[in-house]
Order: structure tokens, then sequence, then C-alpha cells
């Protein structure tokens, strides 16, 4: 958007006071132009790769605020530790 605002300068100040320098508002506006396109697709490929990254983690969209032990859990915590395998009831 600056740009295209810096590029309505410069052919603002080409037609109401000359061109100095030849080819200078023509060179101005597209290496402008060109920069804030490819910033425009850095930021693209910024947000894609931001995202894939947050997938790639797999962590839940929520907190567990509290957690409830039960008695069969902490028993199969014990055997697991214990290096026994767990019987199926």
């Amino acid at each position: 958007m600056l740009s295209f605002a810096y590029a309505a300068f410069v052919i603002y100040k080409t037609v109401v006071y000359g061109d100095p320098v030849r080819g200078y508002p023509t060179l101005m506006v597209v290496v402008l132009f060109l920069g804030g396109v490819q910033l425009l697709s850095l930021g693209v490929i910024g947000e894609y790769l931001g995202r894939m990254f947050n997938e790639a983690k797999q962590r839940p969209l929520y907190l567990v605020n509290s957690y409830v032990h039960s008695h069969e859990h902490d028993a199969s915590i014990e055997r697991v530790v214990s290096n026994e395998l767990p019987t199926r009831r």
C-alpha cells in the first residue's frame, strides 16, 4: 500500500515539476512495488509455517485445570513402573 502512495507522489512530482533524471520514477515505482510483493509473500509463507508448526506439535486446544486421581489409574501406573504386564479384567 505504501508503494502505491509513493508511486502516486513520484508520478505527481514528475508531471508537475518534470523529470530531472530519465527513468527514475518508473524505476522507483517498480522497485517499491516488487519489494511490497516480496514482503507480502514472505508474510503469507511465515503464517503458513507458523500454523503448520503448531499443528505438528499435536497439542490439545485446552489446558487441564485439575485432575481427579482414581485408584485404578494409580494401580495401572504402579504396574507399568514396576515393569509388570497389566492384566486384563
